[in-house]
């Protein structure tokens, strides 16, 4: 009886242990299904996908650059986190002939590469959009990576079977070749992967508009997941190599440095102090904006004269265009005396970029002419400026040099907002 408790006790501290060393693939979950949920079951996530499906002016599917880049930063971050979790394995298991639990250092790490797939799958399939095709392109893609995965072993075998029979015919150069590029294949992916993060960093820290707006937000998000992963994964190796928690460490940076370093600072633009005195002069008083609103001859006998008061939440893109629209094609079933009725607006976040949007295009001159001529219409105005690509900047910038700024002691990095206002 007190060996069998004994051998269970044995049992359970090698589970123990294994979970222990294997820890990071809970990090690895963590970050390829944050982005796969995010898209799939967050409202502001499906807007992301609509922005890269609906290409067409009336907002139907067709077929976008940003959809292949979409496509392929899946795969990346698949691969990462398969690739990754072998890492783990490897570090600190042996070589896969020695392992003991084989069934569950396999298959994890495939599990975990196969996730974005089945993640995004399920998030194109829920944007509803009248083509599905991108999300059967992501099922075909998870299926190869699997069939990958199956083959690979058989493959390597079959090239280190072509290096023995060209070392027996005396090839020995070119056996040498095959011999070194699968001894030095994974360590090459290994330190790949973090130079690859480091150089994103970089060209992401030093211009977030061009690429960022080319790939498009969705593949912006995957794509940070993906240089994420090896980075942390990395950390983690180490840590564990001298027995450093790095999780907690990292934690408490964040936290240490919040104390002091504040890069969300608002810049001020280049003026003089007559000048921005001049303008805080200019600004009216509510007695005064009364005045003018009423003044525009808004007085009809003795009805009331009705007051139109605007308030529009945040919520991204989604915010922007409702918001634009409605206020659009009020003004234009109104023939304008929308706008003359409306006294103030107060907006935030993607409502703003409506509001912008139409007050804009409401006070611009061309535009109103084109309107009046009958060869513009105000809504598809406002639609097509709040319908540009403005997150995908901001995205970059938040996931990249303003993730970054939080473990760096000194305050020195553009936040997201910089970003943006590139994009605009």
């Amino acid at each position: 009886m007190l060996k069998d408790r004994y051998g269970k006790h044995t049992r359970l501290r090698k589970i123990a242990d294994l979970l222990h060393d294997t820890r990071g693939f809970v990090l690895i979950f963590a970050l390829v299904a944050a982005a796969g949920y995010i898209l799939a079951w967050v409202p502001q996530g499906q807007d992301l996908l609509r922005t890269v499906t609906d290409v067409n002016p009336d907002h139907s599917s067709g077929y976008s650059i940003q959809v292949f880049w979409l496509c392929l930063s899946v795969a990346v971050l698949g691969f990462q986190g398969w690739f990754w979790a072998r890492a783990i394995a490897d570090q600190y298991e042996g070589p896969q002939d020695h392992w003991a639990a084989r069934m569950y250092l396999v298959w994890v790490p495939r599990i975990l590469g196969l996730v974005p797939f089945g993640l995004l799958f399920v998030a194109l399939w829920r944007v509803q959009t009248p083509n599905a095709w991108p999300a059967w392109i992501l099922a075909g893609l998870g299926a190869t990576f699997l069939i990958f995965l199956w083959t690979r072993k058989s493959a390597v075998k079959s090239m280190e079977g072509a290096s023995d029979r060209l070392a027996s015919q005396g090839r020995r150069r070119a056996a040498a070749a095959i011999d070194m590029s699968l001894r030095n294949l994974k360590p090459f992916l290994f330190y790949a992967g973090i130079v690859y993060a480091l150089i994103a960093m970089i060209i992401v820290t030093l211009e977030p508009v061009s690429l960022s707006v080319h790939f498009g937000p969705a593949a912006v998000v995957l794509t940070a997941c993906s240089l994420l992963i090896p980075v942390l994964t990395w950390l983690s190796i180490i840590g564990n190599r001298y027995h450093l928690r790095v999780t907690e460490a990292l934690f408490v940076t964040i936290v240490v440095f919040s104390l002091w370093v504040d890069n969300h600072e608002v810049r001020h633009s280049r003026s003089d102090t007559a000048t921005q005195q001049a303008a805080i002069q200019s600004r009216p008083t509510i007695e005064a904006a009364y005045n003018r609103w009423k003044g525009q001859g808004l007085a009809n006998g003795t009805y009331p004269i009705p007051m139109i008061f605007v308030a529009s939440e945040g919520g991204a893109s989604r915010a922007g265009y409702w918001t634009g629209a409605v206020m659009s094609r009020l003004e234009a079933e109104t023939q304008g005396e929308f706008s003359k009725h409306l006294f103030a607006i107060s907006s935030i976040s993607g409502g703003s970029l409506g509001v912008a949007g139409f007050v804009a295009s409401i006070h611009d001159e061309k535009l109103a002419k084109a309107i009046q001529a009958g060869d513009a219409k105000l809504p598809d105005i406002v639609s097509e400026f709040v319908g540009q690509d403005y997150l995908s900047p901001a995205l970059a910038g938040g996931l990249f040099p303003d993730l970054l700024q939080r473990f760096v002691p000194i305050s020195f990095l553009p936040d997201r907002s910089a970003a943006l206002e590139k994009g605009w």
